[in-house]
């Protein structure tokens, strides 16, 4: 813009659907959120303490986590305890059933490098072992972040969450790579460097890793099974509320329509005689 930019003159406006990219709005985010993600972990190791109570304080932790990832204001404790109490036996079942079966992946893979040696057909034996266990971990992912957000059933939400996986197979993927490096970290500095740094786990990776996955995977979420809800009964997603310029989220008052005005047309100017009576 001049520095005498002539404003009766229609200019080309603003592009009323141009986004940011999604790695600045993350880093946006993120930094945005910092300190409060670590309250968050703190929190979560807290609640995880009981050790049974890992799965409802990992449906808790993934409540705030996608509020934030979706930029929708969230209060830490008061929404962490209520996800915490409203789907503690849901997420005490779907936990049950993940460390089961990847337990036995892990297991799998210890005894199967041994057996292998003396038989080949054991490598692959491993190999889809490894696999089933990638995708456990994550439908996990889509599991935990549906049971606070969707009022589905136990079944309903395990066939959403293999399917989600499969649509998205690209974007997992990313996600656990994401993940299991952030979590990887504390347990390297523990092998090379000094055991002190256990302590980064009540600060550092568990709500580090979630958000990831949540900013990552809830999109998915939205697009396949939310938006196809309000769809459905010609609603708009109240979670795209915080798009809409504030105070119009109902009804919005002006359209941007920024280049498509008519040129003003500058009066001309006329002397006028002046008179002295």
């Amino acid at each position: 813009m001049g520095l005498f930019y002539d404003y009766q003159s229609s200019g080309s406006g603003v592009a009323k659907d141009e986004k940011k990219h999604r790695i600045i709005t993350f880093f946006e985010i993120f930094t945005r959120k910092f300190w409060k993600l670590i309250g968050v972990n703190l929190l979560y190791c807290l609640f995880c303490l009981p050790i049974v109570t890992i799965g409802p304080a990992t449906s808790a932790m993934m409540k705030v986590l996608k509020n934030y990832s979706i930029e929708k204001h969230s209060f830490v404790f008061e929404d962490f305890w209520k996800a915490f109490k409203e789907n503690f036996f849901k997420s005490l079942g779907f936990f049950a059933f993940y460390a089961l079966f990847i337990g036995g992946v892990v297991v799998g893979m210890c005894i199967y490098p041994e057996i292998a040696q003396t038989d080949d057909k054991y490598y692959i034996l491993m190999a889809i072992t490894a696999v089933v266990g990638v995708v456990l971990l994550m439908m996990s992912f889509f599991t935990f972040l549906m049971i606070p957000n969707i009022n589905l059933g136990f079944k309903e939400i395990l066939k959403n969450s293999f399917i989600l996986t499969v649509v998205s197979a690209k974007q997992s993927f990313l996600t656990v790579f994401l993940f299991l490096l952030i979590m990887a970290v504390p347990a390297l500095l523990m092998a090379f460097v000094s055991f002190s740094f256990a302590v980064l786990y009540a600060f550092f990776p568990f709500s580090f890793a979630g958000f990831i996955v949540a900013f990552n995977l809830y999109p998915t979420i939205q697009k396949y099974i939310i938006d196809p809800y309000y769809d459905a009964k010609g609603q708009d997603n109240p979670e795209y509320d915080y798009l809409k310029p504030a105070g119009m989220e109902d009804v919005a008052v002006f359209e941007d329509k920024g280049g498509e005005e008519a040129p003003v047309v500058k009066a001309s100017k006329k002397k006028n005689k002046k008179t002295i009576s």
